[in-house]
């Protein structure tokens, strides 16, 4: 028989998640993009290296922490934005010792 995570399960990593699924991990920043024109937002493509999650912060005109390579420790609720799997507007730790909350 196989699992199948409720929505209150949370998962650790991008592979295994479920759409509404809670998801905490650990993963880092491949690509940062930011719309700077109304509306505001930035994209930002992490891996866990189990796979690719998109990060979509709305209301932001820069990625101003979150350059290629930072390790992030974020949290969410898993999403579908455009047919893509996307936490939106997560909450984020920078893994260097500063942190952001989103």
């Amino acid at each position: 028989m196989v699992h199948e995570p409720t929505h209150d399960e949370e998962a650790k990593s991008i592979a295994t998640a479920g759409m509404r699924q809670r998801v905490h991990l650990v993963a880092v920043v491949e690509r940062v993009w930011c719309h700077d024109a109304p509306p505001y937002f930035c994209d930002v493509e992490v891996t866990d290296g189990t796979a690719t999650l998109a990060l979509r912060f709305s209301g932001r005109r820069s990625g101003h922490d979150l350059a290629v390579g930072t390790e992030l420790e974020v949290s969410g609720r898993l999403v579908d934005l455009a047919g893509h799997r996307c936490l939106w507007n997560p909450t984020y730790a920078v893994l260097d010792g500063t942190s952001e909350s989103s």
